[in-house]
C-alpha cells in the first residue's frame, strides 16, 4: 500500500493545529473526536441534511469546551448535564439546513434526530469572547451561551459582526481593536471549521498583533 504523499499529510488543519499547540494555545480537535466517536455515539453527531454539527453533537462539544475552560482557569464555572434526550422525526434548528438550498418540490424527511434537554448547574460565569463561524449558533439554540457565560460575553461572527449575550446584533467589529476589548475577558475562544480554514482566524490574530494599547 503506498504511503500518503507529503502534500496529503500537511493540510491547513494539521498546520494550524501544530502552530497553535507549539505556541501554547489550547486546541480541541472536534473533527478527529467526532470521527472517533461516530461508531459509538448514541445519536447522530452530524445530521444527514445539515451543514453543521447536530444539536446533540453541539451539546457534547459545548460540554467539552466548558470543561477545558475550567481546567485552564482552575475554577468551577457554570455547566450543565444532559437531563434527557428526546428523539424527533422532525428536524429542528440547523439539523436540516442543507435542504432549503436544494430547492426541492417536496421536502425530504429527515432521519430521527436527538434533542437534549439540559439541566444547568449554577456557578460563576466566565466573560468570554467567541470569534466564530456559524457553528456557534447551536450554543444559543440550546441556551448554553445564556446560562454558562457572563452577560458581558460576546460573539464576533466571522470577526465582522458583534452579537451580545442575547444574540442581538450590536453592529460591526471595530477595525481598530482596543486592548480593553480582550483584556477583560476570562477566555477567548476561536471556532473554525473546515470551510473557514482558508481564512483562519478571520483576521483576529492580525488585529491582536496591532492592538491599540492606548484605549
Amino acid at each position: 500500500m503506498p504511503k500518503p504523499s507529503e502534500a496529503s499529510v500537511l493540510t491547513n488543519q494539521s498546520y494550524f493545529h501544530t502552530q497553535l499547540v507549539t505556541n501554547g494555545v489550547h486546541v480541541i480537535d472536534f473533527d478527529a473526536w467526532f470521527v472517533k466517536q461516530k461508531p459509538f455515539a448514541a445519536y447522530p453527531l452530524i445530521p444527514k441534511y445539515g451543514a453543521h454539527w447536530s444539536t446533540y453533537g453541539a451539546a457534547l462539544a459545548a460540554d467539552s469546551i466548558l470543561k477545558v475552560i475550567q481546567s485552564i482557569k482552575n475554577k468551577t464555572y457554570s455547566s450543565f448535564n444532559i437531563h434527557k434526550v428526546e428523539k424527533s422525526e422532525k428536524a429542528k434548528f440547523t439539523d436540516d439546513d442543507y435542504l432549503a438550498s436544494l430547492n426541492l418540490m417536496k421536502k425530504w424527511p429527515s432521519p430521527s434526530m436527538a434533542y437534549p434537554s439540559l439541566k444547568f448547574i449554577g456557578g460563576k460565569k466566565p466573560n468570554v469572547l467567541i470569534v466564530s463561524d456559524s457553528f456557534i449558533w447551536n450554543l444559543f439554540d440550546l441556551e448554553i451561551f445564556q446560562n454558562c457565560f457572563d452577560s458581558k460575553s460576546q460573539v464576533w461572527y466571522y470577526n465582522k459582526t458583534v452579537f451580545d449575550y442575547g444574540k442581538n446584533n450590536m453592529g460591526p467589529v471595530s477595525a481598530s481593536l482596543p486592548i480593553n476589548a480582550i483584556q477583560n475577558r476570562d477566555i477567548i475562544i476561536l471556532i473554525a471549521t473546515g470551510p473557514s480554514l482558508k481564512d483562519f482566524g478571520y483576521n483576529f490574530f492580525e488585529q491582536v498583533k496591532t492592538l491599540d494599547r492606548d484605549e
